[in-house]
C-alpha cells in the first residue's frame, strides 16, 4: 500500500533533511512514522505543506521514507496531488492552517482524517469559563484574544466543511467520535490510540524516594486553553500548606516575551506575568525553556505530581507520557481525558475548581501510598493503551478497510 501521511511537521530526522527547524511537539507522529516504517507492505510517503511566495515541490528520501516539503503559492498543491496518487492519504489533523489550502484537492475517497484536537470546539472555550482577564484593564488585551479566539473560529468552520465532505476519520476518544459524527453522521468513523514517542517506552520509571517532593509539572502554558492562569490558582492555594511548592512549566518564559503586545500589557502573557506578582509566585514558578522528550521524561520523573490545567484538551499526549512512567498525575475533566484514565490511574477536578485540584494534589504530596498507587495503576493502563504493536497493526488495518471499500468500487 502506497500511504502519504500529511503531517504538521516532519519528525525531526527527516526536518533535518530540509534544514527545517526540529521541535519537541507532535512527537506521537514520530511514533507513527517509526512503527509504519518496520512493515515491507508499506510504501510510506510525508508531505508537509507551508504557505509560500513561491511554488516549490523538494522531494528527499531517507530510510525508506520519501519526503515531501511543499512550498505553495498558487499551484503546488494542484501539482502535487496530480502528479502523486496514493492508496491512502492520511491527514494528522485538521486544525492547520494549510487544510484551508488543502480542502478542495482531497480526493475524500481515499481520505483518512485523523482528529488531534478539534478547533470548533476549542474556540468554545477559548476565554475559559472561569478567568482573570479582567484583572488587566486594557482594552487592547480584551481585542487580542478576541481576535486569536476568531482565528480558531475560522479554523473550526474549516474543519466542520473537510467533515462534511469526509468518509472516514480516525479518532480516539468518546469526545472526538461524538463530536465529528455531530457534523457528519454519515462518515465512517475508526478508533485507534496513540503510540507514544520511544523514549517513555524504555526510560526508568518514577520512584516517591527519588522525586523533588512538592513539586508539580506541567507541559506547556503559552496559549490560554493550557490553563496557566488557573496553574496560578492552584498554586497560590498549595502554597498556604506547601510554602516550597513548585510548579515547573515546559517552554519558553512567556512572561519574559519581548512582543509588542507584552510591552502594551495586552496579551495572554502580560496577565500570566501580573498574576504571578499578584500572588507573590515569583520562586514558586518556573518556565523550564523547551526540552526535548529525553529532557522532559527526566524532569516527570523527578516530580511529585503532573498536573494537565487545560480548559479542553482531546486525547492528552504529555498526560500519558507522564502515566506511562508513573508519575502521579491530576487532570481536568475535559474533552477526550475520560477515555484516557479511569479513577485508580489519575485524580481529576472540574476546569473551573482550583480548590479541588489544589485538594487532589495535596493528597498526593501528604501520602506516598497514594502517589504509589497512582503511579502503578497509571503504568498499567497506558501500557495497555499506547500499546505500539497494537495501535500499528490497527491503522494497517484501517488502511486496508479504505482500499478495500475503493476496489469494491
Amino acid at each position: 500500500m502506497k500511504i502519504l501521511l500529511i503531517t504538521p511537521k516532519f519528525p525531526n530526522d527527516l526536518a533535518r533533511l530540509f534544514n527545517l527547524t526540529t521541535t519537541p511537539f507532535g512527537g506521537w507522529i514520530d511514533g507513527l512514522v517509526n512503527n509504519l516504517n518496520k512493515f515491507d507492505d508499506i510504501s510510506l510517503n510525508i508531505a508537509v505543506f507551508n504557505k509560500s511566495n513561491e511554488d516549490s515541490i523538494n522531494n528527499k528520501t531517507f530510510d525508506n521514507i520519501n519526503c515531501f516539503y511543499i512550498n505553495y503559492s498558487k499551484d503546488a498543491i494542484k501539482t502535487f496531488f496530480k502528479d502523486n496518487i496514493f492508496d491512502v492519504i492520511h491527514i494528522i489533523g485538521i486544525e492547520h492552517a494549510y487544510i484551508k489550502n488543502l480542502k478542495d484537492y482531497l480526493p475524500y475517497d481515499r481520505t483518512l482524517i485523523n482528529i488531534t484536537g478539534i478547533q470548533y470546539e476549542y474556540a468554545k472555550v477559548f476565554m475559559s469559563k472561569y478567568n482573570k482577564f479582567n484583572e488587566i484593564k486594557n482594552p487592547l488585551l480584551h481585542l487580542n484574544l478576541k481576535l486569536q479566539n476568531k482565528i480558531i473560529t475560522n479554523r473550526g468552520n474549516v474543519e466542520k466543511e473537510v467533515l462534511r465532505k469526509a468518509n472516514y476519520v480516525v479518532g480516539r476518544t468518546d469526545w472526538d467520535k461524538n463530536s465529528v459524527l455531530s457534523i457528519n453522521p454519515d462518515l465512517t468513523y475508526f478508533k485507534c490510540n496513540e503510540t507514544l514517542r520511544d523514549v517513555f517506552y524504555t526510560h526508568k520509571k518514577w520512584k516517591f524516594n527519588n522525586c523533588e517532593k512538592h513539586t508539580l509539572f506541567v507541559s506547556q502554558g503559552a496559549s490560554p486553553i493550557k490553563g496557566t492562569h488557573m496553574v496560578l490558582e492552584i498554586v497560590k492555594l498549595l502554597k498556604k500548606q506547601f510554602p516550597n511548592v513548585k510548579c515547573y512549566i515546559a517552554g519558553e518564559d512567556i512572561t519574559k516575551s519581548k512582543s509588542i503586545f507584552t510591552l502594551l500589557n495586552a496579551n495572554y502573557a502580560s496577565l500570566i506575568k501580573k498574576l504571578i506578582k499578584k500572588y507573590n509566585l515569583k520562586d514558586n514558578i518556573v518556565f523550564t525553556g523547551f526540552l526535548n522528550e529525553e529532557q522532559i521524561a527526566e524532569k516527570m520523573i523527578t516530580s511529585h505530581v503532573f498536573l494537565m490545567p487545560s480548559s479542553i484538551e482531546n486525547s492528552v499526549n504529555s498526560l500519558q507520557e507522564a502515566m506511562i512512567l508513573g508519575l502521579p498525575c491530576v487532570s481536568s475533566l475535559v474533552g477526550g481525558v475520560p477515555s484516557l484514565i479511569d479513577k485508580d490511574s489519575c485524580l481529576t477536578y472540574k476546569f473551573d475548581d482550583p480548590q479541588d485540584a489544589s485538594s487532589k494534589i495535596s493528597l498526593i504530596f501528604n501520602s506516598a501510598q497514594v502517589a504509589s498507587f497512582l503511579s502503578d495503576n497509571g503504568i498499567n493502563r497506558i501500557v495497555k493503551l499506547a500499546n505500539p504493536n497494537t495501535n500499528t497493526n490497527q491503522m494497517i488495518n484501517i488502511y486496508k478497510s479504505i482500499v478495500g471499500d475503493n476496489n469494491e468500487n
